[in-house]
């Protein structure tokens, strides 16, 4: 008896271990990865592809399976915006294309050892994802993989494969080189530096003033969608790139110090309660779609060192009713102002040469135009559908306006042209050329106004540019 006694507090301490040990087992996955392997935290498991529910509401996402893996897709009626974390395990040997295309809070990846091709837009689009390591089993990686991925600092490559998403500051085979510091992420590197990401709560945020002693840039998507309604940038910051504050739809006001030489594109586009910017003095170019689809802003002065403005720099901005256009200026580019709706004024500089295409289509609000002197060359349509357009002067230096110039402009009253020498009508495609008089101003306008950008006239050869020999 005393055996018997003896053996089942053998058993039960030994069975107290067993479950103790699971339970500190448990313990530690739900505290180093956020989730437990207990049936009440899988939300889905279907087709090689886990969902485990974590601590803070999201979901990490495990795939793997007992037999090799190819293919796999993520369970279409699951919202995948709250996908933060992804294991690719055991037998997974492809990532396929667009496997995790548009999960745009993904923020951390481990691909397994087993994986050896990553296909076209694998990632395409994972705005969040900041790193992430190829292992060295890897073959093949696909040039699209990493599209649009535009927070993608760096890529840890193990593998032999060449790697070069555009946005990515480096791809390297040792430790990472990104830092966080008071809710920023950085990237540093050689004794540059950039700033990535914002984690911080604060709406109102003030960048800090260098970082170790060393000047930076805010990078690619670095305040992409976030929640900043104002900021405050130090002279220490450099460079503004592209996408910087795209589509942050809270944000204010901005203003960049003097030492900001360069700002990328889309860098404020979409930003539609953006209504105060200061650039930086020493700015020479807007770049393309700059402050497209910035709704809210109403005017801007921009630096007398600006000298070229992008292409869509400020398109679709609706309230737009002034801008101070620098002498200096040389070019405006194609659909720069198409779409401001509220533009009343405008005053070209007399340093101005060429008018892109569609440069102020659409600006409905626009009553007349005079083109200084230096303008040599009006394109396309750059005044189509400037349907409060009356009266436009035609600059002496002028040899070429573009078809449908100003088409659509159905007040269109008069255009005096200052030199009235020797004007054709050119039509390329037809190879054809008629001498026009262009002395009546409201002949000039009756004609000009007639002609449409459409795809018919464009097939059947009706597109000609009117030119001066």
């Amino acid at each position: 008896m005393k055996k018997l006694i003896l053996i089942l507090i053998v058993v039960q301490v030994i069975l107290f271990l067993i479950f103790g040990a699971i339970g500190i087992i448990k313990a530690y996955i739900k505290y180093e990865l956020g989730y437990s392997d207990t049936n009440d935290d899988v939300v889905y498991d279907e087709s090689n592809v886990k969902y485990f529910l974590k601590d803070d509401g999201t979901y990490l996402a495990i795939i793997e399976g007992e037999e090799q893996i190819t293919s796999f897709k993520l369970p279409a009626t699951r919202n995948d915006k709250s996908l933060t974390e992804v294991e690719i395990g055991r037998n997974v040997t492809s990532i396929p294309p667009s496997a995790f295309e548009d999960c745009i809070y993904l923020n951390k990846v481990t691909i397994g050892t087993d994986v050896r091709e990553i296909f076209k837009d694998a990632f395409a689009n994972c705005t969040a994802l900041m790193s992430i390591t190829i292992p060295e089993t890897v073959t093949y990686v696909d040039a699209y993989a990493f599209s649009a991925c535009y927070r993608l600092a760096e890529i840890i490559n193990r593998s032999d494969c060449t790697i070069a998403p555009p946005y990515t500051l480096g791809v390297h085979n040792g430790e990472s080189r990104i830092f966080r510091s008071d809710g920023f992420v950085y990237y540093s590197y050689n004794g540059e530096c950039s700033l990535i990401n914002y984690f911080g709560t604060e709406s109102e945020v003030v960048l800090p003033n260098e970082l170790g002693g060393e000047i930076y840039r805010i990078n690619t998507f670095a305040f992409g969608k976030t929640g900043v309604r104002s900021l405050t940038v130090p002279e220490c910051v450099r460079a503004v790139g592209d996408r910087a504050f795209y589509g942050c739809d809270r944000l204010v006001s901005v203003t960049l110090p003097s030492a900001v030489t360069d700002i990328g594109i889309y860098a404020f586009a979409n930003c539609s309660s953006l209504n105060s910017v200061q650039l930086p003095s020493e700015l020479t170019t807007v770049a393309g779609a700059l402050f497209d689809g910035c709704t809210a802003l109403e005017n801007i002065i921009l630096p007398a060192s600006v000298t070229t403005i992008g292409n869509y720099a400020f398109s679709n901005c609706t309230a737009l009713s002034n801008i101070g256009l620098p002498e200096g200026l040389v070019k405006v580019g194609d659909h720069t102002f198409e779409g401001c709706t509220s533009l009343r004024e405008l005053e070209l500089p007399v340093t101005l040469e060429a008018i892109g295409f569609g440069a102020f289509s659409g600006c409905e609000s626009l009553v007349s135009i005079e083109l200084p002197d230096s303008v040599t060359s009006v394109s396309t349509a750059a005044f189509e559908g400037c349907l409060n357009l009356e009266r436009v002067t035609v600059g002496k230096g002028v040899t070429s306006i573009g078809y449908a110039a100003f088409g659509g402009c159905e007040r269109l009253e008069s255009v005096e042209f200052k030199d009235v020498s020797t004007w054709y009508e050119v039509n390329d495609k037809k190879d054809t050329e008629y001498e026009l008089d262009v002395s009546d101003s409201a002949k000039n306008a009756e004609k000009l106004k007639s002609a449409e950008t459409d795809l018919m006239n464009h097939l059947n050869g009706a597109y000609y540019t009117l030119k001066k020999r």
